[in-house]
């Protein structure tokens, strides 16, 4: 399993200046900040991960996990992590020659000769035939969530919404804590 963080970082000495007099202002202040702006950062990544794979949003937030900033650690993460997605998650269907999947980009992707049958588990996949035997069978894999994840227009689009939030929960947090101070 493989595991891929975003970090939020920002130059925060203009608030440590500003909160100085304050014991634990600036931590609180930006710990705040982070764990507002990492939220809709994950949303964005699910919404466009699901569209980019093909998939529902529900099965991309299951490999997610959020890491929230606390006052000693000043980071925030978007942590993913997860095996190769089984053909049969891509909605797969039976056909003659074969089985049709959604794959990348528009359409349906066709695997000949493959087929989809249920495990006495009760697992539902997509197999293919090793050999002309009828045994052994192999599944067939699709890529991983966090293969999808480091792709540079996934990453592109997060710190592109982690840049237009960060710096309005900033301030927003600032201002609150100065006025309850």
């Amino acid at each position: 399993m493989a595991a891929i963080s975003l970090l939020i970082r920002e130059d925060t000495r203009e608030v440590e200046r500003m909160l100085k007099h304050y014991r634990g202002g600036a931590s609180k202040v930006i710990t705040r900040a982070l764990n507002k702006t990492i939220k809709p950062v994950e949303r964005v990544a699910v919404r466009n991960m699901a569209e980019d794979l093909r998939i529902t949003q529900k099965s991309v937030r299951k490999a997610i996990r959020l890491r929230r900033a606390t006052w000693s650690n000043l980071r925030a993460e978007v942590q993913v992590t997860g095996r190769r997605l089984p053909v049969s998650a891509f909605a797969a269907k039976q056909t003659k020659p074969g089985v049709t999947y959604r794959g990348k980009g528009s359409g349906r992707k066709l695997i000949t000769g493959a087929f989809i049958t249920t495990l006495r588990s009760g697992h539902v996949g997509v197999f293919k035939r090793l050999s002309k035997k009828r045994l052994p069978i192999q599944e067939l894999f699709g890529p991983s969530i966090p293969h999808v994840f480091i792709q540079s227009h996934i990453q592109r689009v997060m710190d592109t919404e982690a840049d237009s939030i960060w710096r309005k929960n900033l301030d927003h947090e600032l201002k609150w804590f100065i006025k309850n101070a």
